[in-house]
């Protein structure tokens, strides 16, 4: 169903609609002037330990449950700290530790570390040059 404005003809009312349609993406690219901000993300997961007589030192602790002598740490930690963890919680109790993982978000890295990541992509891409 079409509206057509009163005392408007026919015609003028196609283009009213044509620039009705087209006047919001006109006012979005000049609306957006300013340049983006990029910035690096990693994955963050949620690490459960159990069977634990130490601390998580790899994240930030979300909380602690002490059952039976042995605690259950709730913690985050970022996904590249956790390569070759399983190996670490076995010698350090003996086997009997263990843990789960699961992605829990993103999070921006640290400008340290994303300064770190931007200069070995450079060196990697004019290596490559």
């Amino acid at each position: 169903m079409r509206v057509q404005p009163a005392g408007v003809p026919r015609e003028h009312a196609t283009r009213i609609e044509n620039l009705a349609s087209t006047a919001p993406s006109l006012d979005a690219s000049y609306g957006a002037p300013t340049p983006a901000k990029p910035f690096t993300c990693h994955p963050i997961a949620t690490l459960t330990r159990t069977r634990v007589v130490g601390a998580c030192q790899l994240g930030t602790v979300l909380n602690t449950e002490a059952i039976e002598g042995f605690c259950t740490i709730l913690c985050e930690v970022p996904l590249n700290a956790m390569f070759g963890y399983s190996s670490d919680l076995r010698s350090e109790t003996q086997g009997k530790g263990e843990f789960t993982m699961e992605f829990q978000k993103y999070e921006p890295v640290l400008p340290q570390d994303q300064a770190l990541l931007i200069k070995a992509y450079e060196t990697e891409r004019a290596a490559k040059k």
